[in-house]
């Protein structure tokens, strides 16, 4: 399932004006970085670590390029860091 799709938009296009550096850096600086009005840089700033860890989790090295990743490993990434973190405190459904 894709995430909010123009979120999703954002973050591909973002990440593709630097296709040719490494994940890992592209991220740090798309997401502490607005690289233009309305990206994807929020108000948290994400550590290195942090985006290691997430890069991690979805099976990314954090030395490869954007261009080698595949739509799947980009819909994976997208859920890790755009979508809010789930509590199961803040559950009323049901």
């Amino acid at each position: 399932q894709l995430p909010e799709r123009g979120r999703f938009h954002d973050l591909v296009r973002d990440i593709f004006t630097l296709r040719r550096k490494q994940i890992l850096g592209v991220l740090v600086q798309i997401l502490n970085e607005p690289l233009r009005t309305g990206g994807v840089a929020s108000a948290t700033t994400w550590s290195r670590e942090a985006i290691a860890a997430v890069l991690e989790q979805v099976g990314i090295a954090p030395t490869s390029r954007p261009e080698q990743l595949t739509v799947s490993q980009f819909v994976a990434l997208s859920h890790a860091l755009l979508s809010p973190p789930s509590d199961p405190a803040e559950s009323t459904h049901g």
